[in-house]
Protein backbone atom coordinates (compact mmCIF):
# COMPACT_ATOMS: atom_id res chain seq x y z
CA UNK A 1 0.00 0.00 0.00
CA UNK A 2 3.21 2.29 -0.05
CA UNK A 3 2.88 3.39 -3.38
CA UNK A 4 -1.21 4.44 -3.10
CA UNK A 5 -0.90 7.01 -0.60
CA UNK A 6 -0.83 10.52 -2.10
CA UNK A 7 2.59 11.55 -0.19
CA UNK A 8 4.62 8.46 -0.39
CA UNK A 9 5.30 6.21 2.30
CA UNK A 10 2.96 7.85 4.87
CA UNK A 11 -0.49 6.20 5.86
CA UNK A 12 -3.52 9.04 7.33
CA UNK A 13 -4.33 7.87 10.90
CA UNK A 14 -7.94 8.51 9.22
CA UNK A 15 -7.22 5.49 6.68
CA UNK A 16 -6.79 3.39 9.81
CA UNK A 17 -10.51 4.24 10.39
CA UNK A 18 -11.94 4.28 6.92
CA UNK A 19 -9.85 0.52 6.68
CA UNK A 20 -11.63 -0.58 9.72
CA UNK A 21 -15.05 0.66 8.59
CA UNK A 22 -15.03 -0.43 4.89
CA UNK A 23 -11.71 -1.74 3.29
CA UNK A 24 -12.65 -1.34 -0.03
CA UNK A 25 -13.10 2.51 0.52
CA UNK A 26 -9.49 2.62 0.93
CA UNK A 27 -8.76 1.31 -2.14
CA UNK A 28 -11.36 3.33 -3.80
CA UNK A 29 -10.05 6.52 -2.25
CA UNK A 30 -6.39 6.20 -2.83
CA UNK A 31 -5.64 3.69 -5.37
CA UNK A 32 -8.44 4.57 -8.28
CA UNK A 33 -8.88 8.39 -6.65
CA UNK A 34 -13.02 7.65 -6.69
CA UNK A 35 -14.59 9.89 -3.86
CA UNK A 36 -17.77 9.76 -2.41
CA UNK A 37 -20.57 12.07 -2.84
CA UNK A 38 -20.98 14.95 -0.56
CA UNK A 39 -24.26 13.87 1.21
CA UNK A 40 -26.63 16.36 2.95
CA UNK A 41 -26.19 14.17 6.34
CA UNK A 42 -22.16 15.20 6.06
CA UNK A 43 -22.74 18.55 5.78
CA UNK A 44 -25.11 18.52 8.99
CA UNK A 45 -22.26 16.80 10.51
CA UNK A 46 -19.72 19.60 9.39
CA UNK A 47 -22.33 22.46 10.55
CA UNK A 48 -22.89 20.37 14.06
CA UNK A 49 -19.16 20.42 14.69
CA UNK A 50 -19.03 23.69 13.95
CA UNK A 51 -21.60 24.75 16.63
CA UNK A 52 -20.11 22.46 19.16
CA UNK A 53 -16.91 24.07 18.57
CA UNK A 54 -18.76 27.35 19.42
CA UNK A 55 -20.45 25.80 22.39
CA UNK A 56 -16.98 24.08 24.01
CA UNK A 57 -15.98 28.20 24.88
CA UNK A 58 -18.26 28.64 27.00
CA UNK A 59 -18.53 25.47 28.72
CA UNK A 60 -16.88 25.46 32.79
CA UNK A 61 -14.72 22.86 31.87
CA UNK A 62 -13.00 20.62 28.61
CA UNK A 63 -13.61 16.74 28.54
CA UNK A 64 -13.68 16.82 32.28
CA UNK A 65 -10.59 19.43 32.71
CA UNK A 66 -11.97 22.45 34.77
CA UNK A 67 -10.81 25.79 32.66
CA UNK A 68 -8.53 27.10 35.04
CA UNK A 69 -6.14 24.16 34.52
CA UNK A 70 -5.40 24.59 30.50
CA UNK A 71 -3.20 26.73 29.28
CA UNK A 72 -4.09 27.17 25.72
CA UNK A 73 -6.05 25.07 23.17
CA UNK A 74 -4.80 24.67 19.76
CA UNK A 75 -7.05 23.09 17.40
CA UNK A 76 -6.18 21.12 13.82
CA UNK A 77 -2.24 20.26 15.00
CA UNK A 78 -0.63 18.11 11.91
CA UNK A 79 1.30 15.27 13.54
CA UNK A 80 3.55 12.77 11.80
CA UNK A 81 5.43 9.18 13.00
CA UNK A 82 8.32 8.45 10.88
CA UNK A 83 8.76 5.51 13.04
CA UNK A 84 5.08 4.09 12.24
CA UNK A 85 4.80 6.34 9.13
CA UNK A 86 1.38 7.59 9.94
CA UNK A 87 0.06 11.26 9.96
CA UNK A 88 -2.72 13.03 11.17
CA UNK A 89 -4.44 16.10 12.51
CA UNK A 90 -5.36 16.11 16.32
CA UNK A 91 -9.04 17.79 16.89
CA UNK A 92 -8.46 18.88 19.65
CA UNK A 93 -5.35 19.41 21.91
CA UNK A 94 -5.30 20.97 25.39
CA UNK A 95 -2.15 22.65 26.70
CA UNK A 96 -2.24 22.01 31.00
CA UNK A 97 -0.83 24.46 33.06
CA UNK A 98 0.38 21.40 35.64
CA UNK A 99 0.50 17.68 35.03
CA UNK A 100 0.23 16.72 38.21
CA UNK A 101 -3.88 17.61 38.21
CA UNK A 102 -3.99 15.02 35.44
CA UNK A 103 -3.63 12.45 38.24
CA UNK A 104 -6.88 13.11 39.91
CA UNK A 105 -9.24 12.66 36.54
Amino acid sequence: MTDSTSDGDYLNASDLIQYYYCNRKIYFLRVTGVHPVTRRKMNLGNEEQAKESKRMLERNDLFGIPREDVSEITTHKFISSNNFKLKGIIDILLHLRDMKDLEKI
